[in-house]
């Protein structure tokens, strides 16, 4: 990656008309800002100057009642800007899922169950990044799957009766928990952010929407589901998705810089749309793939040269 990111230091003089102001159907100061991080690449497109009064987020935040695909989109593009290799060295890497027995409390009041858990595994385990998502079976029960990073050997059986005491379960049935041993953590972390209505495992067929660099369109192309519609149990349920001890993750390098909007643009989503057919066909609106980044700065790049964006030397961006 480094020496592709020393080549783009950009000289983006090309789309730029002799009074300096950017040249696009969009206006004076159409600009795409590029970023590419471990296997995401995104471009957006947007204006140099943005208009005054749209600043920051406000209001009151609203009660999570779906996972939507919004939701699903940012909970993917956090766990593909990971640094696995890294965050692996040691083959330390839990996948683990629990589940309720034939009584089971509303997603929202799971959730305090859930909190139990985790307090129990800081207590033996110690402070751990885990990345984790609530599911809905088709019976209409909540469960969890997370991984754990940094965890050599996690018992089974401890889980197993910890999440049992936390959940006030002793009858004669055993709870269904899983642990497996993750030897590429970026498989399973699709399934953590696979869009689910029944019991999914990391073991499971790939969906046909797969594309060859990932799950391109399994989740993003699919309308929300209404748990609501469902079961009333699901209302309100809160957050679908979350991480733990943020300060322990290990990012990939990254790469951001911007270029002003030209006809390299819509060449770039042309070639995008050979790698993921998803991918939209507006020439003035981003996209994101999930891709190497050293795939996507290469496609940049060449998109970039063909349209006379002059690329030189001279370190990272």
């Amino acid at each position: 990656m480094e020496e592709i990111l020393a080549q783009l230091e950009l000289e983006v003089n090309a789309h730029h008309d002799p009074e300096g102001s950017s040249v696009g159907v969009l206006g004076s100061g159409a600009v795409v800002s590029i970023r590419a991080q471990g296997e995401l690449g995104q471009a957006a497109v947007h204006y140099q100057e943005r208009p005054v009064g749209r600043g920051g987020r406000g209001g009151k935040r609203q009660a999570i009642e779906e996972y939507t695909p919004r939701s699903r989109k940012r909970f993917r593009d956090l766990l593909k800007v990971m640094n696995y290799v890294a965050m692996m060295a040691q083959q330390s890497c839990k996948w683990c899922s629990v589940t309720y027995p034939d009584d089971y409390p509303s997603a929202r009041a799971s959730k305090e169950h859930w909190f139990a858990l985790r307090r129990r595994i800081e207590r033996k385990y110690g402070k751990r990044y885990i990345a984790w998502r609530l599911g809905a079976q088709k019976r209409g029960a909540p469960h969890y799957h997370f991984m754990v990073f940094g965890v050599p050997w996690l018992s089974m059986g401890w889980l197993r009766s910890s999440w049992g005491e936390v959940i006030g379960y002793d009858g004669p049935a055993r709870l269904q928990v899983d642990v497996q041993q993750v030897r590429e953590a970026k498989r399973v972390a699709w399934y953590l952010t696979r869009y689910e209505v029944g019991e999914e495992r990391p073991g499971a067929p790939v969906a046909e929407a797969e594309g060859p660099h990932g799950a391109q369109g399994a989740d993003v192309l699919l309308d929300p589901l209404s748990y609501l519609a469902a079961d009333e149990r699901w209302e309100r349920p809160g957050r679908f998705w979350g991480e733990w001890n943020k300060g322990l993750k290990v990012l990939a390098d990254s790469m951001e810089f911007e270029v002003p909007w030209g006809p390299w643009f819509p060449k770039l989503k042309v070639e995008a749309r050979g790698v993921w057919d998803g991918v939209n066909d507006r020439d003035f609106q981003g996209f994101t793939l999930y891709m190497g980044s050293d795939e996507f700065l290469e496609m940049v790049g060449a998109c970039l040269y063909e349209a006379g964006v002059s690329v030189e030397g001279g370190g990272q961006g």
